[in-house]
């Protein structure tokens, strides 16, 4: 749940706003990948990498010395017998807050952002049935061909009718939001027309940079939606939700042309689930415990840097070898 209020973790509207763009800059960044030398790609991940790694680690800063500040602050309040507007749960040790959850909703009820999720799920549906139509019309299609690059480029337009569709949902949540009144909280954002561009932008961009340098979806997203302003507990779920949607639509895809292959499927599913619910109960442990965040942020830091020493390692180890690219080549 989340760490403050009575609602899920992951934040949804934030994925909606994320995903269709951030699946077109992959798009634009896998071909780009191809077609650029190895040491101007080498030179990009550095500096990605580099400032995303110290943009994490500073946001780490910053928080814990809120967190300090603010202990010191309740534990003033304590001695005074003062009582604040945000109590101390004394069974979790988290904060709970007296507000609205959501439009027309009263107060208490825990909030589901359930026209954001269905949003989501048609999404994903529109790209599965899509990517499988191309994934198959393609099979033996060669690359280059104005039939492959025809498959490839219908892609494009459903994404950005995607990401419209979107786009127009969370505005209008805004607009109605801002006439009911809507006492918004730290994880509230006001989806303004420019805060969903900025948004999706961000997403395009993240996707091609992502694409660009061979990294996993939450390398770069995960940083970006702290620089956001996203709540650090709410970043691996709401990430995870959407390297979910999008490598569940690749691996439907792959199903459809019979490229799977079980033992290695189930025994990757198996290691990552199991890493990924001690990560959770982890973390959700510590916050419970020690009511910080701040540990989330030093910890993506830290795979953040640790993503760039492996990455510069296996790309130089490509010059070593002499199996880089030295020059501009074909994407196919």
């Amino acid at each position: 749940h989340h760490p403050f209020l009575k609602r899920p973790l992951v934040n949804y509207e934030v994925a909606l706003a994320f995903e269709p763009m951030s699946l077109l800059g992959t798009l634009w960044g896998v071909y780009a990948n191809q077609s650029l030398p190895s040491y101007v790609i080498l030179a990009g991940l550095i500096l990605v990498l580099s400032f995303a790694s110290y943009r994490t680690f500073y946001k780490g800063i910053l928080l814990l010395r809120a967190e300090r500040k603010q202990k010191k602050k309740e534990e003033l309040a304590v001695s005074e017998q003062k009582t604040d507007t945000a109590l101390v749960g004394e069974e979790s040790g988290t904060k709970v807050y007296d507000c609205k959850w959501f439009l027309g909703r009263r107060e208490g009820i825990e909030y589901f952002p359930w026209k954001i999720s269905i949003a989501l799920f048609f999404n994903w549906i529109a790209l599965t049935l899509f990517n499988v139509f191309v994934g198959t019309t393609a099979v033996g299609v060669t690359c280059g061909t104005t039939l492959y690059w025809g498959a490839m480029a219908g892609t494009i337009p459903v994404l950005i009718i995607l990401a419209c569709m979107g786009g127009t949902l969370l505005h209008k949540t805004y607009l109605r939001r801002k006439e009911s009144g809507f006492e918004y909280q730290a994880s509230d954002f006001k989806w303004t027309i420019k805060r969903v561009v900025a948004f999706q932008s961000a997403a395009f961009a993240t996707g091609i940079l992502a694409a660009l340098f061979g990294l996993g979806g939450g390398t770069l997203n995960s940083p970006l939606m702290l620089e956001m302003g996203v709540l650090p507990a709410q970043v691996p779920a709401t990430s995870g939700l959407m390297i979910l949607l999008t490598s569940s639509v690749a691996v439907i895809q792959y199903l459809a042309l019979g490229k799977i292959k079980y033992d290695y499927l189930l025994w990757f599913v198996m290691i990552g689930f199991f890493g990924g619910v001690t990560g959770h109960l982890g973390i959700r442990y510590y916050i419970k415990r020690y009511n910080k965040q701040s540990m989330i942020v030093f910890l993506l830091a830290t795979l953040v840097f640790a993503g760039l020493c492996v990455l510069v390692y296996t790309v130089s180890l490509l010059f070593i070898t002499h199996s880089a690219q030295m020059g501009v080549a074909s994407p196919c």
